[in-house]
């Protein structure tokens, strides 16, 4: 589903965010065919939509006038599909949107799961959060840029979109994948954007003065890695991440002793940690090479996580929109 709306305030805002255009297609009960809903509406103040905005929607003030207004259209969407179990949509604010109108209209849904697809490809890959267009490029999905931003046929590059990651995901889930490996995350999606990779971080920290380190850089630091830290006493540092809550011992860059335990740790007064043990193979020698190791652990983390996340609210989906 995709809606286009003139944004004019945060979503939350219900009447300052009126819906323009709004598409939604599913399959129906005979396997191939395509169920589709498209609509125009007439939002209240529908005469101050930008030109601009017009024109990114192929319409003009005249289609906008002869139409539905907002509560009627999506009133007639949840009829349309009133057995719908799942949305899925590009963004986050789209779906917000849609529940902002239908608890503005007092419409009635039934309980649903929601697929961000943007959401899904971040957490799976190593792409981050990327544009649509550009989530189409990667994927290898033709588009005609005149055409989009109008929703009749973005749902359509959205579906193309959906079944190609999910396509992957059930290639790459159903054995290709591994549960971990000594050089870093396991890629559930095997995505690759070289213009977001040429923005990443440094491979690894490095300090112009290893010797007069202080306990500001060494928190800055961590907070850049996408890591807690947070300085116990003079020469320890507590490192709270996905992967655990590691104590280190450091003087200048150099590690003098690492211990770590589980989230379930109980933190003593005096900063120990019980459940506490020793780390194996890690770079025990440098602070910077340790930290690094510590956000390549994380990302481990993140994306079991996201996996087993994903895969609940998939169900394991076959490659299709449900």
């Amino acid at each position: 589903m995709d809606i286009e709306w003139w944004n004019n305030g945060p979503i939350a805002d219900v009447n300052k965010n009126p819906a323009v255009t709004l598409c939604a297609l599913s399959p129906s009960e005979d396997i191939g065919d395509i169920k589709t809903y498209f609509r125009t509406m007439k939002p209240e103040g529908y005469q101050q939509i930008p030109e601009k905005v017009l024109k990114k929607l192929g319409l003009t003030l005249h289609n906008v006038k002869d139409t539905l207004p907002e509560e009627i259209v999506f009133t007639n969407l949840f009829v349309a599909y009133k057995d719908i179990e799942r949305f899925v949509v590009w963004n986050r604010k789209t779906y917000d949107l849609l529940m902002t109108k239908v608890k503005a209209f007092g419409i009635n849904v039934n309980p649903h799961k929601v697929v961000v697809v943007q959401e899904l490809i971040a957490d799976l890959s190593d792409v981050g959060i990327i544009s649509f267009q550009r989530a189409l490029e990667i994927a290898g999905i033709s588009y005609d840029t005149k055409l989009l931003h109008q929703p009749r046929f973005d749902v359509t590059y959205l579906k193309e979109l959906y079944d190609a990651v999910l396509k992957e995901y059930s290639i790459v889930t159903g054995g290709m994948a591994k549960s971990g490996s000594k050089k870093g995350a396991t890629k559930v999606l095997y995505w690759k954007d070289a213009e977001k990779l040429e923005e990443r971080k440094p491979e690894y920290v490095h300090w112009e003065n290893n010797e007069h380190i202080t306990p500001e850089d060494v928190v800055a630091m961590c907070e850049k890695l996408s890591l807690h830290g947070e300085i116990l006493g003079d020469g320890i540092l507590l490192v709270k991440f996905k992967a655990g809550v590691w104590k280190i011992h450091y003087e200048g860059d150099k590690v003098l002793g690492i211990r770590c335990a589980t989230h379930k740790a109980i933190r003593q007064a005096d900063g120990a940690l019980d459940g506490i043990m020793q780390p194996m193979e890690v770079p025990k020698e440098r602070l910077g090479q340790l930290l690094n190791y510590m956000r390549e652990r994380n990302e481990v983390s993140k994306r079991t996580f996201a996996k087993k996340r994903w895969e609940m609210l998939l169900d394991k989906a076959t490659p299709t929109i449900m």
